[in-house]
């Protein structure tokens, strides 16, 4: 096929969640390492992954499904690590990368299958829309507290 516009922020990202069909068992090899504050999420084994697959002739809705439930898997993974570390059993779910709903549902059964309590985003967008909210509310807050509401 030809070269394709992209016309909007998230584009791609859109279009590999659309294109998605069907549920996999699991996903492809997810390996952690620890960063400077947190873990990180190798792609090297991932990105083979896909490769090797849309390589093989496997249908763009099984690689980008498997795709998905990868990036779901890492979520739960780092969690799961954090939990080992500081004991943290709860967990939000937020920004844009979670207005995908494919990878929000599968990240939220599998933290709950592995025990979080999990939040999500119910009324207020979870993309820069609810970041602007959050700091109105926080504004508001320290106003109230007698801060100078002074930007620092």
């Amino acid at each position: 096929p030809g070269t394709e516009r992209v016309t909007y922020e998230g584009q791609a990202a859109v279009e590999l969640e659309l294109a998605a069909c069907g549920p996999v068992p699991r996903g492809y090899p997810v390996s952690l390492r620890q960063g400077d504050d947190s873990w990180v999420v190798e792609t090297r084994e991932i990105i083979s992954g896909v490769v090797a697959d849309v390589r093989a002739g496997h249908p763009p809705g099984e690689v980008s499904a498997r795709f998905h439930r990868t990036m779901a898997e890492a979520v739960a993974q780092v969690c799961a690590r954090h939990r080992e570390a500081d004991g943290v059993n709860t967990v939000a779910l937020s920004g844009g990368t979670f207005q995908n709903v494919l990878l929000l549902e599968q990240a939220v059964e599998l933290l709950e299958q592995g025990g979080f309590t999990v939040y999500r985003h119910r009324r207020v967008p979870a993309n820069d829309g609810g970041l602007s909210l959050g700091q109105a509310v926080l504004a508001d807050q320290v106003l109230r507290a007698g801060g100078s509401g002074r930007c620092v």
